[in-house]
């Protein structure tokens, strides 16, 4: 799912991403259903202030 939102290839090219797009890219995610936690273990980007 994070490789259809982002076309990222890996964990480290999502983190590598300029914040706002990844922010954007993380509220996708959120907005497809999928809970703070498992962003966040998936991603490896903490949401306490990014979503």
């Amino acid at each position: 799912m994070i490789r259809e939102i982002s076309k990222c290839n890996n964990v480290a090219q999502f983190q590598a991403l300029p914040r706002e797009t990844r922010n954007r890219f993380l509220s996708e995610l959120k907005a497809k259903g999928l809970s703070v936690r498992q962003i966040e273990r998936l991603t490896g980007v903490l949401l306490y202030n990014s979503v």
